[in-house]
């Protein structure tokens, strides 16, 4: 692996909580997550964000929603509980994942 790489491995999870930040419209918790970070892991937070996007359907909607108010757009239906929990599976496996890396190493 080269510097970018593991770095972008570092950024899973910082990943994993700015996507629950975002959806959640929590613009102190986003500010608190991106402002430490230097210009080499924004660098990497990005293309782990990028990979992110599905490759079968890369929706233009997927890049606009957080412009839209009120849902407008034609998003998949999900309560706010749905989302919640959704993102609060993918933050417990993904530092599933960190802690499993950690006991590896």
């Amino acid at each position: 692996m080269n510097y970018l790489d593991d770095l972008a491995e570092q950024m899973i999870l910082p990943a994993c909580r700015l996507v629950a930040a975002v959806q959640d419209r929590k613009a102190d918790q986003v500010r608190e997550l991106l402002t430490p970070l230097g210009v080499d892991s924004l660098r990497a937070l990005a293309v782990v964000l990028a990979e992110l996007i599905p490759r079968d359907d890369p929706a233009t909607a997927l890049f606009t929603a957080w412009k839209v108010q009120d849902n407008e757009l034609p998003l998949p239906k999900v309560t706010a509980e749905q989302a919640e929990e959704n993102r609060r599976r993918l933050v417990a496996e993904v530092a599933e994942y960190e802690a499993g890396k950690r006991s590896a190493a």
